[in-house]
Protein backbone atom coordinates (compact mmCIF):
# COMPACT_ATOMS: atom_id res chain seq x y z
CA UNK A 1 0.00 0.00 0.00
CA UNK A 2 1.36 3.42 -0.94
CA UNK A 3 0.32 6.89 -2.05
CA UNK A 4 0.45 7.44 -5.79
CA UNK A 5 -2.03 10.25 -6.28
CA UNK A 6 -2.83 13.14 -3.94
CA UNK A 7 -5.46 15.86 -4.10
CA UNK A 8 -4.57 19.09 -2.29
CA UNK A 9 -7.35 21.60 -1.63
CA UNK A 10 -6.28 25.25 -1.47
CA UNK A 11 -8.35 28.31 -0.64
CA UNK A 12 -8.18 31.58 -2.50
CA UNK A 13 -7.35 34.46 -0.18
CA UNK A 14 -5.94 32.18 2.55
CA UNK A 15 -2.46 31.13 3.60
CA UNK A 16 -1.88 27.78 1.88
CA UNK A 17 1.76 27.41 2.91
CA UNK A 18 1.17 24.58 5.40
CA UNK A 19 -0.98 22.39 3.14
CA UNK A 20 1.53 22.89 0.33
CA UNK A 21 4.47 22.03 2.59
CA UNK A 22 2.78 18.79 3.65
CA UNK A 23 1.77 17.99 0.08
CA UNK A 24 5.29 18.60 -1.20
CA UNK A 25 6.75 16.29 1.44
CA UNK A 26 4.26 13.54 0.59
CA UNK A 27 4.81 13.91 -3.15
CA UNK A 28 8.56 13.63 -2.70
CA UNK A 29 8.40 10.76 -0.20
CA UNK A 30 6.02 8.62 -2.25
CA UNK A 31 6.74 9.84 -5.79
CA UNK A 32 3.08 10.83 -6.00
CA UNK A 33 1.19 12.71 -8.69
CA UNK A 34 -0.48 15.81 -7.22
CA UNK A 35 -3.80 17.32 -8.22
CA UNK A 36 -4.34 20.87 -6.99
CA UNK A 37 -7.86 22.19 -6.44
CA UNK A 38 -8.36 25.87 -5.66
CA UNK A 39 -11.66 26.79 -3.99
CA UNK A 40 -12.44 30.41 -4.85
CA UNK A 41 -15.24 32.85 -4.14
CA UNK A 42 -16.65 34.45 -7.27
CA UNK A 43 -16.18 38.25 -7.17
CA UNK A 44 -19.26 40.37 -6.60
CA UNK A 45 -20.18 43.10 -9.07
CA UNK A 46 -20.00 46.71 -7.97
CA UNK A 47 -23.20 48.65 -7.36
CA UNK A 48 -22.76 50.40 -10.71
CA UNK A 49 -22.24 47.07 -12.49
CA UNK A 50 -25.49 45.77 -11.01
CA UNK A 51 -27.34 48.41 -13.03
CA UNK A 52 -25.76 47.48 -16.37
CA UNK A 53 -28.41 47.24 -19.08
CA UNK A 54 -28.03 45.87 -22.59
CA UNK A 55 -25.86 43.19 -24.15
CA UNK A 56 -22.61 45.14 -24.44
CA UNK A 57 -22.61 46.63 -20.90
CA UNK A 58 -23.60 43.30 -19.38
CA UNK A 59 -20.93 41.48 -21.37
CA UNK A 60 -18.37 44.05 -20.21
CA UNK A 61 -19.37 43.42 -16.59
CA UNK A 62 -19.10 39.66 -17.10
CA UNK A 63 -15.67 40.02 -18.69
CA UNK A 64 -14.51 42.26 -15.83
CA UNK A 65 -15.65 39.76 -13.20
CA UNK A 66 -13.95 36.92 -15.09
CA UNK A 67 -10.67 38.86 -15.11
CA UNK A 68 -10.99 39.54 -11.38
CA UNK A 69 -11.55 35.85 -10.73
CA UNK A 70 -8.60 34.83 -12.90
CA UNK A 71 -6.28 37.33 -11.24
CA UNK A 72 -7.36 36.32 -7.73
CA UNK A 73 -6.30 32.69 -8.17
CA UNK A 74 -2.94 33.38 -9.84
CA UNK A 75 -1.02 33.42 -6.50
CA UNK A 76 -2.65 30.12 -5.53
CA UNK A 77 -1.59 28.38 -8.74
CA UNK A 78 1.88 29.94 -8.55
CA UNK A 79 2.39 28.53 -5.05
CA UNK A 80 1.17 25.12 -6.17
CA UNK A 81 3.51 25.02 -9.17
CA UNK A 82 6.45 26.10 -7.01
CA UNK A 83 5.71 23.27 -4.57
CA UNK A 84 5.73 20.71 -7.38
CA UNK A 85 9.05 22.02 -8.67
CA UNK A 86 10.67 21.91 -5.23
CA UNK A 87 9.36 18.38 -4.59
CA UNK A 88 10.37 17.15 -8.03
CA UNK A 89 6.79 16.06 -8.60
CA UNK A 90 4.30 16.31 -11.44
CA UNK A 91 0.67 17.28 -11.24
CA UNK A 92 -2.21 19.36 -12.52
CA UNK A 93 -4.29 22.20 -11.15
CA UNK A 94 -7.94 23.23 -11.34
CA UNK A 95 -10.24 25.72 -9.67
CA UNK A 96 -13.78 25.41 -8.41
CA UNK A 97 -16.36 27.92 -7.23
CA UNK A 98 -16.96 27.71 -3.49
CA UNK A 99 -20.68 27.38 -4.15
CA UNK A 100 -20.12 24.08 -5.96
CA UNK A 101 -17.20 22.75 -3.92
CA UNK A 102 -19.26 20.89 -1.30
CA UNK A 103 -21.13 18.90 -3.95
CA UNK A 104 -18.48 18.34 -6.62
CA UNK A 105 -15.23 18.48 -4.65
CA UNK A 106 -15.74 15.05 -3.02
CA UNK A 107 -16.26 13.50 -6.47
CA UNK A 108 -12.64 14.36 -7.29
CA UNK A 109 -11.53 12.72 -4.04
CA UNK A 110 -12.78 9.33 -5.20
CA UNK A 111 -10.04 9.09 -7.82
CA UNK A 112 -7.04 9.72 -5.54
CA UNK A 113 -5.34 8.00 -2.60
CA UNK A 114 -5.32 10.92 -0.16
CA UNK A 115 -6.86 14.38 0.18
CA UNK A 116 -4.88 17.14 1.90
CA UNK A 117 -7.07 19.95 3.24
CA UNK A 118 -6.55 23.06 5.36
CA UNK A 119 -8.02 22.59 8.81
CA UNK A 120 -10.97 24.95 9.35
CA UNK A 121 -11.21 27.37 12.22
CA UNK A 122 -14.07 26.79 14.64
CA UNK A 123 -16.00 29.82 13.40
CA UNK A 124 -15.37 29.15 9.69
CA UNK A 125 -18.58 27.27 8.99
CA UNK A 126 -18.12 27.19 5.22
CA UNK A 127 -14.68 25.57 5.48
CA UNK A 128 -15.90 23.14 8.12
CA UNK A 129 -18.78 22.13 5.88
CA UNK A 130 -16.34 21.58 3.02
CA UNK A 131 -14.15 19.33 5.18
CA UNK A 132 -17.18 17.36 6.35
CA UNK A 133 -18.30 16.86 2.75
CA UNK A 134 -14.93 15.34 1.83
CA UNK A 135 -14.95 13.10 4.90
CA UNK A 136 -18.51 11.90 4.44
CA UNK A 137 -18.82 11.76 0.65
CA UNK A 138 -15.29 11.54 -0.77
CA UNK A 139 -14.58 7.93 0.18
CA UNK A 140 -10.90 8.80 0.58
CA UNK A 141 -8.73 9.45 3.66
CA UNK A 142 -8.29 13.13 4.49
CA UNK A 143 -5.25 14.82 6.02
CA UNK A 144 -6.28 18.03 7.83
CA UNK A 145 -3.43 20.51 8.20
CA UNK A 146 -3.37 23.42 10.69
CA UNK A 147 -2.33 26.81 9.38
CA UNK A 148 0.73 26.80 11.65
CA UNK A 149 2.91 23.67 11.68
CA UNK A 150 6.54 22.93 12.43
CA UNK A 151 8.74 23.01 9.35
CA UNK A 152 10.31 21.19 7.68
CA UNK A 153 7.58 18.54 7.54
CA UNK A 154 8.67 15.18 8.93
CA UNK A 155 6.06 12.65 10.05
CA UNK A 156 8.55 10.81 12.26
CA UNK A 157 6.44 10.63 15.41
CA UNK A 158 2.90 9.41 14.79
CA UNK A 159 0.16 9.06 17.40
CA UNK A 160 -2.62 6.58 16.61
CA UNK A 161 -5.89 7.01 18.54
CA UNK A 162 -7.39 3.52 18.68
CA UNK A 163 -10.75 2.25 19.93
CA UNK A 164 -11.21 -0.78 17.69
CA UNK A 165 -14.00 0.83 15.66
CA UNK A 166 -14.54 0.53 11.92
CA UNK A 167 -13.52 4.17 11.52
CA UNK A 168 -10.32 3.67 13.50
CA UNK A 169 -9.47 0.63 11.38
CA UNK A 170 -9.96 2.58 8.15
CA UNK A 171 -7.78 5.41 9.46
CA UNK A 172 -5.11 2.88 10.44
CA UNK A 173 -5.15 1.32 6.97
CA UNK A 174 -4.82 4.75 5.38
CA UNK A 175 -1.86 5.57 7.62
CA UNK A 176 0.14 2.38 6.97
CA UNK A 177 2.46 3.96 4.36
CA UNK A 178 3.27 6.75 6.82
CA UNK A 179 3.53 4.48 9.85
CA UNK A 180 6.05 2.31 8.01
CA UNK A 181 8.32 5.34 7.54
CA UNK A 182 7.97 6.74 11.07
CA UNK A 183 10.72 6.62 13.67
CA UNK A 184 8.24 6.20 16.55
CA UNK A 185 4.57 5.20 16.73
CA UNK A 186 2.48 5.49 19.88
CA UNK A 187 -1.03 4.09 20.31
CA UNK A 188 -3.39 5.75 22.76
CA UNK A 189 -6.61 4.15 24.01
CA UNK A 190 -9.10 5.97 26.20
CA UNK A 191 -11.95 4.57 28.28
CA UNK A 192 -11.79 0.80 27.79
CA UNK A 193 -13.68 -0.82 30.70
CA UNK A 194 -10.81 -2.92 32.05
CA UNK A 195 -7.04 -2.93 31.78
CA UNK A 196 -7.00 -6.53 30.58
CA UNK A 197 -9.46 -5.81 27.76
CA UNK A 198 -7.44 -2.79 26.70
CA UNK A 199 -4.26 -4.86 26.76
CA UNK A 200 -5.94 -7.46 24.57
CA UNK A 201 -6.74 -4.80 21.98
CA UNK A 202 -3.21 -3.43 22.15
CA UNK A 203 -1.57 -6.86 21.81
CA UNK A 204 -3.68 -7.71 18.76
CA UNK A 205 -2.94 -4.34 17.16
CA UNK A 206 0.78 -4.64 17.91
CA UNK A 207 0.87 -8.09 16.29
CA UNK A 208 -0.84 -6.83 13.17
CA UNK A 209 1.45 -3.83 12.78
CA UNK A 210 4.53 -5.94 13.48
CA UNK A 211 3.72 -7.90 10.33
CA UNK A 212 4.13 -4.60 8.49
CA UNK A 213 7.45 -3.97 10.20
CA UNK A 214 5.94 -1.36 12.56
CA UNK A 215 6.70 -1.35 16.28
CA UNK A 216 4.38 0.52 18.64
CA UNK A 217 4.42 1.90 22.15
CA UNK A 218 0.98 1.95 23.79
CA UNK A 219 -0.73 4.07 26.42
CA UNK A 220 -4.08 3.29 28.05
CA UNK A 221 -6.15 5.93 29.85
CA UNK A 222 -9.11 4.16 31.52
CA UNK A 223 -10.70 7.43 32.58
CA UNK A 224 -10.92 10.96 31.30
CA UNK A 225 -12.41 12.94 28.46
CA UNK A 226 -11.47 11.14 25.25
CA UNK A 227 -10.76 14.22 23.13
CA UNK A 228 -8.70 15.91 25.83
CA UNK A 229 -6.69 12.75 26.48
CA UNK A 230 -5.90 12.43 22.78
CA UNK A 231 -4.86 16.07 22.52
CA UNK A 232 -2.72 15.80 25.65
CA UNK A 233 -1.10 12.64 24.28
CA UNK A 234 -0.17 14.55 21.12
CA UNK A 235 1.69 17.06 23.23
CA UNK A 236 3.41 14.68 25.65
CA UNK A 237 4.51 12.33 22.85
CA UNK A 238 5.60 15.33 20.77
CA UNK A 239 3.69 13.90 17.82
CA UNK A 240 3.91 15.46 14.39
CA UNK A 241 0.91 13.50 13.02
CA UNK A 242 -2.30 12.18 14.60
CA UNK A 243 -4.29 9.30 13.08
CA UNK A 244 -7.96 9.21 14.06
CA UNK A 245 -11.16 7.56 12.87
CA UNK A 246 -13.77 10.17 11.95
CA UNK A 247 -17.45 10.51 12.83
CA UNK A 248 -18.50 7.32 14.52
CA UNK A 249 -21.91 8.96 14.91
CA UNK A 250 -23.84 10.98 12.38
CA UNK A 251 -22.41 14.40 11.63
CA UNK A 252 -25.60 16.01 12.95
CA UNK A 253 -25.34 14.18 16.27
CA UNK A 254 -21.67 15.01 16.69
CA UNK A 255 -22.27 18.67 15.88
CA UNK A 256 -24.99 18.86 18.54
CA UNK A 257 -23.02 16.95 21.18
CA UNK A 258 -19.63 18.48 20.43
CA UNK A 259 -18.20 15.04 19.63
CA UNK A 260 -14.67 13.75 19.99
CA UNK A 261 -13.92 14.04 16.29
CA UNK A 262 -14.87 17.68 16.03
CA UNK A 263 -13.04 18.65 19.23
CA UNK A 264 -9.83 16.95 18.14
CA UNK A 265 -10.12 18.21 14.57
CA UNK A 266 -10.41 21.84 15.62
CA UNK A 267 -7.79 21.75 18.38
CA UNK A 268 -5.05 19.30 17.42
CA UNK A 269 -1.62 20.98 17.30
CA UNK A 270 -0.53 18.73 14.41
CA UNK A 271 -1.98 17.47 11.12
CA UNK A 272 -4.73 14.87 11.57
CA UNK A 273 -5.23 11.92 9.23
CA UNK A 274 -8.89 10.86 9.25
CA UNK A 275 -11.10 8.32 7.54
CA UNK A 276 -14.60 7.01 8.05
Amino acid sequence: MTLREILVVERQGHDNASVLAVTGWLANAFNAFVRGLCVYAAPDPTIAECFAIGDRPMRAVSDHLDRQRDESVVPVETGFRATLTEAGASGDWARIDSGAAVDTGPLRARLVDLVVLPRPAGDDHASLRLVESFLSDGGTPCLLVPEAIDLPVSFDRILLAWNGSREAKRALDAALPLLARAAAVQVVMVGEPTESEAQGHIDALAARLARHGITIDARHHPRGHTAQQILESCRTFDADLLVLGAYGQSRTTEAILGGVTRTVLLNAPVPVLMDR
